[in-house]
């Protein structure tokens, strides 16, 4: 838990998706793009697809960002924008 000092920074942090090796090694920024601002600290963000995706044959990470839905490619970073209202608050793949 922040101190009082840390609480302003603590709720205006905002996060990126990187993918690594374990070691730390090979870091790659995937979401959101660098021009954009990061994620906003919150429960349930995001969550990976239960089975990977038939034309890409890998797991996809669905990502709750600006309350829209976005789906990222986690091998080549791509995204796309799925939903385009802001109302989105929770990610649940069924």
């Amino acid at each position: 838990m922040p101190t009082s000092s840390q609480s302003s920074s603590y709720l205006t942090s905002r996060y990126r998706v990187v993918f690594m090796d374990r070691d730390g090694s090979n870091r790659h920024e995937l979401f959101p793009p660098a021009e954009a601002p990061g994620i906003e600290p919150q429960e349930d963000w995001g969550v990976w697809s239960p089975q990977p995706a038939e034309a890409l044959d890998e797991h996809i990470l669905a990502v709750l960002y600006q309350g829209n839905i976005w789906l990222v490619d986690s091998r080549s970073g791509d995204s796309w924008q799925i939903t385009g209202d802001g109302r989105i608050n929770r990610l649940d793949w069924r």
